[in-house]
């Protein structure tokens, strides 16, 4: 009797790591990175809209149902950046426009989710009389 009841719980735990094991595989295949590809211009005159914008992909084929795709924009010697909601494009592009009233030197970090995978490329810029 205790051998039966060894073999069943032996048996058990096989299948149970079996199935966990299957799990892991999908995971992997599923959480593969997002390249999030983030050029702002190098220089940007003061008082003048722009348009700013990011390429998300994945395994080189475009992302278009990222989650979250936010821009954090803000001058280097400043702690007050400003988050502003990207709209999707086509192609995977996300983008916004925004004016830089104010000259001097500034970041940009587009926080991306998409796929289960997040993705913050940071940039830099100067604003120009």
């Amino acid at each position: 009797m205790k051998r039966t009841f060894l073999l069943l719980i032996i048996i058990l735990a096989a299948i149970s790591l079996a199935g966990c094991g299957t799990v892991q595989n999908n995971q992997t295949d599923f959480l593969q990175l997002i390249e999030v590809e983030l050029t702002p211009p190098a220089q940007i005159k003061a008082g003048e809209t722009v348009a700013l914008s990011t390429r998300v992909t994945q395994n080189g084929q475009p992302v278009e149902d990222a989650q979250e795709v936010r821009f954090e924009i803000g001058q280097v010697d400043s702690d007050e950046p400003k988050m502003i909601e990207g709209s999707g494009q086509k192609d995977g592009v996300y983008s916004i426009e925004t004016k830089f009233e104010e000259t001097g030197t500034y970041y940009i970090v587009a926080h991306v989710t998409a796929r289960g995978v997040h993705s913050m490329p940071r940039k830099q810029f100067e604003v120009i009389p």
